[in-house]
């Protein structure tokens, strides 16, 4: 019973200081206070005797990581990306079984009200310096990235959704009114995109008259985005629109990357250093806004199938359950927001996919014992969480 009360309380931790002050575990210092929460509820969870189902196609990112660090230029750069994706896989398969647990939608939900109320402050404060001008700079809150925050916020939405009930309408109105306003103030188009797709999994499970509602919601979201936002609006269907010439060169880059190198890529992380090479962008690029390209460019079509059952097997698995409903809207968000500006890069926004994931996923015949899961935990943990600080010790 004791552990029944920490493990949500750690994670609920982990999940609210990941969407504020820790921006996502970004920074190396935040990543080894997050990470490391989730590791702690991950061993509060486990007990003497527990025997934890695999779900394989957690794994598989990782397998195709592992593949093509073989071939890469600088291999000690993929490692930091290999033990990510090796932590989310193991602490989501101990932490999230396939059950209907709402506290990690709850968790989510209260973590997305923290980043709003942020982003709200940010653009009050910018609309009082420069009026409504100010409200045209796009407000990022504690993520210090528009696109990050609206894909944040996005999803949380289908989270708070499926926990309505537990609502009354009143408060589930202004809850719902505060994160969707707050994604409109981040202008950020990746985050209209991701709250759409991360809406359609719950929309097409609706009532009829529910469906109404949340199309004539979604029809004033877009009609008060237009307004506050219409020249820019128009700017940016223009292919010579900055952003939009950025990625049109990140596509034809990978593309001829991809071409030189399509079975295994350049290795994980391989991206910041070799990528410009391939692009006519001129600005040197962390990633190349799309989790489809990075996969691409760093672990070629093996990685690309590696991705592509994975989710196949997430989605088999929400087709044929109805368990942990609010998963497969929680994972439409960020893959639709990963689609034009890779979110896998910030740790906790990555975590959060895996263990929707985890929901849905079957579980295969192969078993591990507490205490074989403990030692991956712990060994995954370290590296995932502690690793990235000692570049920063001098």
């Amino acid at each position: 019973m004791k552990s029944a009360r920490i493990v949500p309380s750690l994670f609920g931790s982990a999940l609210v200081l990941g969407w504020t002050v820790s921006a996502g575990g970004i920074d190396p210092r935040g990543r080894m206070v997050t990470l490391g929460l989730v590791t702690l509820a991950a061993l509060a969870s486990l007990r003497s005797g527990d025997v934890i189902p695999l779900r394989l196609p957690l794994f598989l990112p990782v397998f195709a990581a592992l593949a093509s660090l073989s071939t890469a230029l600088i291999p000690g750069l993929g490692f930091e990306e290999l033990f990510q994706l090796f932590f989310c896989a193991v602490a989501a398969n101990i932490l999230f079984p396939a059950d209907d647990d709402h506290h990690f939608a709850m968790s989510l939900v209260f973590a997305s009200l923290a980043l709003a109320a942020s982003i709200h402050v940010e653009a009050l404060g910018n609309y009082m310096v420069l009026g409504r001008a100010g409200l045209g700079l796009g407000a990022a809150g504690f993520l210090a990235g528009a696109g990050v925050s609206s894909v944040a916020l996005a999803a949380s939405l289908p989270a708070l959704w499926e926990l309505r009930t537990r609502f009354a309408r009143p408060l589930f109105a202004i809850l719902s009114l505060a994160i969707v306003s707050a994604i409109v103030l981040t202008e950020s188009r990746t985050g209209l995109v991701a709250a759409a797709l991360g809406m359609a999994w719950p929309f097409l499970r609706m009532p009829s008259q529910s469906r109404r509602l949340v199309l004539l919601a979604g029809a004033v979201v877009l009609a008060v985005a237009t307004v506050l936002f219409l020249p820019k609006f128009i700017d940016r269907l223009d292919p010579a629109y900055l952003t939009n010439a950025q990625r049109l060169s990140m596509w034809r880059g990978v593309g001829r990357a991809f071409l030189d190198r399509p079975l295994l890529g350049f290795g994980p992380w391989s991206f910041p250093v070799l990528g410009q090479s391939f692009l006519s962008w001129p600005k040197w690029e962390l990633h190349p806004h799309s989790l489809i390209l990075r996969v691409a460019f760093e672990s070629g079509i093996i990685g690309l199938l590696a991705w592509a059952s994975f989710l196949a097997a997430a989605v088999h698995g929400a087709v044929r359950s109805a368990r942990a409903a609010w998963a497969p809207g929680v994972m439409l968000a960020i893959l639709g927001g990963s689609l034009t500006d890779d979110m896998f890069w910030i740790p906790m926004l990555a975590f959060v996919f895996f263990a929707a994931a985890a929901t849905m996923v079957a579980a295969s015949r192969y078993r591990l014992s507490a205490r074989e899961a403990s030692s991956l935990l712990i060994v995954s943990g370290f590296a995932a969480a502690l690793l990235p600080v000692l570049h920063d010790i001098q």
